[in-house]
């Protein structure tokens, strides 16, 4: 049908659509936008096609995709580096959702426009993409959460992207000396890498991908050095690696820190009501990035790698990388947290511990999502977006997941000291200072696996 621009097949295809109910039409909307991306750009001009359909609805809001971000954001990270006709699609479907009224500043959560995330040194460069935000007003002065702006977070593997930003003929002059919450600017994060690169500092690599890496990307930041410098980046900016931790106001304003947690039996269970609704957890698509950029192994087995490759799962392991992230409730008027709280933290260290994975026969009493006997109850495409394997067999689940549901681990995590925070999530854990041992559980029905059910202070310390 979608080859067919008929008036009666657009009619046919608007009729279906609308059966759809509303609460649902905006997630439909993210999921054919996927779609389209797997087809051919020709279909996504048609009058037939099911995105523009969806976009032309009254009731579809393309910045009301999900409660904390739009339509926008999604595309944003659909570019792929082996495909160039997935930029066109991209910049094609991003066009039709702006003309839908989509917001080029819509800000998600954790304050990222559409702009920030394609700018993002970890994500695919789409200049196609960042060329039609920035004609249609995306402002690049615009920070996030932690005060980083789409520039400061293009360092060190984006910079097209920062080349771009730089000398994009603006009406609004960018802000190359603004200052993140930690005191950053732009061309402080650009020389700290450069010195990082130099010095095998933070790129641990072999002898021969360091080479390519100061072959390639170094005289890509000395560029975009050379340029800040003359757009008028000042020398005093650089900030020093660093070698303590950054002082950061105390704030008291909220209900409650981390005392609440420490000690409890189980947090799942006894914790209070917001850490039950959103627990910290491994943030698997920053392991993920991680394992890419630094090839080091983390502990990491969520949906985010499971849908994709299983091939990326690792066992758990002594010695692995964690990557906590821990929502934080908002204020003293809130007690939820959540995905839409502003306010989260990342807690890095490393595994310590791996307890033996439960036996099959408890296992199969636990309720387990993987596990065989529950297959039955998704269709086919929902088990490979959950990451079902071929027969879900406990033996496979241990041979491809390397853990099952209801396994734990140990870790010694500390607040990330780098990451841009304000001062409420580091007034939480109460600064810089201790160091926490994590008990972690694998929920096999969450999208991020390893939940942490335990939080107490290592080594008996005492939390400031």
């Amino acid at each position: 049908m979608s080859g067919d621009t008929s008036e009666k097949a657009v009619k046919q295809v608007n009729s279906l659509l609308s059966r759809i109910p509303l609460e649902y039409k905006g997630i439909l909307l993210k999921e054919v936008s996927a779609f389209m991306m797997e087809a051919p750009a020709s279909m996504l001009k048609l009058p037939t096609s099911p995105f523009l359909v969806l976009l032309s609805m009254d009731d579809v809001d393309p910045d009301g995709i999900l409660a904390d971000c739009g339509m926008l954001h999604f595309l944003a990270v659909y570019a792929s580096n082996d495909d160039l006709d997935s930029h066109i699609k991209q910049k094609i479907m991003a066009k039709q959702v702006i003309k839908a009224g989509a917001n080029p500043n819509l800000m998600a959560a954790s304050g990222e426009t559409a702009l920030s995330i394609a700018c993002q040194s970890t994500a695919i460069t789409s200049l196609h993409f960042i060329k039609v935000l920035l004609d249609h007003g995306a402002d690049a002065n615009l920070a996030n959460n932690a005060g980083f702006t789409p520039l400061m977070g293009s360092v060190p593997f984006a910079m097209g992207a920062a080349k771009y930003l730089l000398t994009y003929p603006s009406v609004v002059p960018i802000e190359i000396n603004k200052k993140a919450f930690n005191g950053s600017t732009f061309l402080g994060c650009l020389r700290n890498a450069i010195k990082e690169l130099q010095h095998n500092l933070q790129f641990p690599s072999t002898a021969e991908e360091l080479q390519i890496k100061r072959d390639v990307l170094l005289p890509q930041l000395l560029e975009v050095e050379q340029l800040a410098v003359k757009k008028g980046a000042k020398d005093d900016t650089h900030v020093q690696l660093p070698s303590s931790v950054p002082k950061v106001h105390v704030d008291n304003s909220l209900p409650y820190d981390i005392g609440v947690l420490l000690g409890v039996k189980n947090l799942l269970l006894r914790g209070p009501e917001w850490y039950q609704n959103e627990p910290f957890a491994v943030y698997d698509d920053l392991a993920q990035c991680r394992e890419l950029f630094c090839k080091s192994p983390h502990l990491h087995g969520g949906r985010r790698c499971s849908e994709v490759h299983f091939e990326t799962l690792k066992p758990p392991a002594v010695g692995q990388t964690l990557d906590i992230k821990a929502y934080l409730p908002g204020g003293p008027s809130e007690v939820t947290a959540s995905p839409n709280s502003s306010w989260f933290a990342l807690l890095t260290g490393e595994v310590t511990e791996i307890f033996p994975p439960p036996k099959e026969k408890r296992l199969r009493g636990s309720g387990s999502l993987l596990y065989k006997k529950n297959r039955k109850n998704y269709s086919i495409e929902e088990q490979k977006y959950i990451g079902y394997t071929d027969t879900g067999s406990y033996a496979e689940l241990l041979d491809v997941y390397g853990f099952v549901h209801g396994q734990q681990v140990k870790g010694i995590v500390e607040l990330c000291s780098h990451q841009g925070l304000t001062p409420k999530p580091v007034s939480f854990f109460r600064g810089f200072d201790s160091k926490f041992e994590v008990l972690l559980q694998c929920n096999d029905h969450k999208r991020y696996k390893w939940e942490v059910i335990g939080i107490d202070l290592a080594d008996g310390g005492t939390a400031k």
